[in-house]
């Protein structure tokens, strides 16, 4: 999972800002208008940092009438650049307050297991953006334990359940496989074993953090480091649009600049605006590639800082 709920919010409530505060290039405002789903899965993918420059030149450079998928392209490299803002204000905090768990080997890949802030950063992002599932596109019952809160789940085996859709998608991705060609499935399938990640994430600690979150865990790694604190101005902006409610008194502007200050996820929207606003910047060519790669944060490493304060 890997945060994948708040990977999926900081984008959603950036753009959401970013739209709101007037100041994007109108393709922005037009790939976000009618792309928004596929911007989301750009959010939780990886190695943005690495193409994100080279695709916005080509999105530049094709804009409006060339170029393949290219509005899918430019709304899926603004969701990257959202997902990178939270990587960078997020993986130096866990390494941070969990030392313990990044000491033990593998516990930097991708195949390791989350750490406990990892997982509670979700787990709060999914009560306090989503509602805990009221609000688009996180369901209720996805943090569930055994989905119990949905009708459907009395009149299943859960075990079998889980265990037949999650052969039915893994037979889904491998059938889409680059190299199901003339050999068909069999072959794919016989060259997979030493590709495929496993799968690693215990969905069930979500589901106990969510109704049984450890309060020594959330003491540490939620309120004493500021994570999410939902008066930041910016943090409330941003959930009076996502609902569709009355806007606070402070302004996107004000707002933008208070985060500076304030809990982590009000940064991480901060930096996230940044990253947005420079991508609309070197799309209509108000700034250089060398003052975007500035921008972006490209010279400096994930790890770098780390401190919450």
């Amino acid at each position: 999972m890997s945060e994948h709920i708040a990977h999926v919010a900081v984008f959603e409530d950036c753009c959401r800002l970013a739209l709101h505060g007037g100041r994007l290039a109108g393709p922005f405002r037009t790939v976000l208008t009618r792309h928004w789903d596929f911007a989301r899965f750009g959010s939780t993918s990886r190695s943005g940092d690495r193409f994100s420059i080279p695709v916005l030149k080509y999105c530049r450079e094709h804009w409006p009438d060339g170029g393949k998928n290219v509005e899918e392209k430019l709304a899926f490299v603004v969701a990257w650049r959202c997902h990178q803002a939270a990587d960078r204000r997020f993986k130096p905090v866990y390494r941070e307050l969990e030392p313990e768990h990044y000491a033990k080997p593998n516990a930097d890949s991708e195949s390791g297991e989350p750490s406990e802030s990892r997982v509670l950063h979700d787990v709060v992002v999914y009560r306090e953006v989503y509602g805990a599932g009221e609000y688009a596109p996180f369901m209720r019952g996805l943090l569930d334990d055994r989905l119990h809160s949905l009708a459907g789940s009395q009149t299943l085996d859960y075990d079998a359940t889980f265990a037949a859709l999650g052969g039915v998608w893994q037979r889904t991705l491998q059938q889409q496989h680059p190299e199901r060609t003339a050999g068909g499935f069999a072959e794919a399938t016989a060259k997979a074993p030493g590709r495929f990640q496993r799968y690693y994430v215990d969905v069930q600690r979500y589901a106990e953090m969510l109704a049984n979150p450890d309060p020594d865990l959330m003491r540490r790694f939620i309120v004493e480091p500021n994570f999410y604190d939902r008066r930041d101005p910016l943090i409330a902006l941003a959930r009076a649009l996502q609902r569709k409610e009355s806007l606070p008194a402070v302004p996107f502007e004000k707002a933008y600049e208070l985060a500076a200050g304030q809990s982590q996820y009000a940064q991480s929207l901060r930096m996230g605006l940044r990253y947005v606003f420079a991508s609309s910047d070197f799309f209509e060519g108000k700034i250089s590639e060398a003052e975007a790669m500035k921008l972006f944060d490209l010279d400096r490493s994930h790890l770098q800082g780390g401190s919450y304060q």
